[in-house]
């Protein structure tokens, strides 16, 4: 997930026109945005877009954005899309030997299981607390990590 609301992304500097843009241009909560190429096989991960609110957000370079035609619960999509029930339905389309890409015709080759809306809610509440847990848990080791270091900076003068 990619929080518009608490991430720093880059800008459109403000000499730039985005006149050109349609309005249905601009990224959406539930959007989806996929990398089309990469020097590995990164390519076709994908973040779901949230807490746009009032920021304007357009979709960068070697990015495909897709926009769901039907409703899926907040989060549900980006989880399923970098699963790797939908990997495995993406990498045999990737294309190339030293720059990889997939583009749009290809990705309209894959399919995406879906429960119920409620279901869906449930699945991404729980996946979501769990990375929150495993940041936590990061930040953590990090921390013990940095004490470590400066215990053993001491000790050994």
């Amino acid at each position: 997930m990619v929080d518009l609301s608490k991430s720093k992304v880059p800008y459109i500097r403000s000499d730039v026109s985005l006149s050109k843009y349609a309005q249905s241009s601009y990224l959406r909560d539930g959007d989806i945005v996929i990398a089309d190429t990469a020097e590995d096989y990164t390519v076709g991960k994908a973040v779901e877009i949230v807490g746009v609110a009032d920021v304007k957000a357009l979709s960068g370079l070697h990015t495909i954005p897709c926009r769901p035609k039907i409703s899926f619960a907040p989060m549900y999509l980006g989880y399923f899309i970098n699963s790797k029930r939908f990997r495995t339905q993406i990498l045999p389309l990737v294309q190339g030997t030293k720059v990889s890409s997939i583009n749009k015709s290809e990705i309209l080759k894959t399919s995406i299981a879906f429960p119920s809306f409620g279901v869906q809610s449930q699945i991404a509440t729980m996946l979501y607390a769990l990375d929150h847990r495993i940041d936590i848990c990061q930040a953590c080791v990090q921390g013990l990590a940095r004490t470590k270091e400066a215990l053993l900076q001491q000790l050994f003068i």
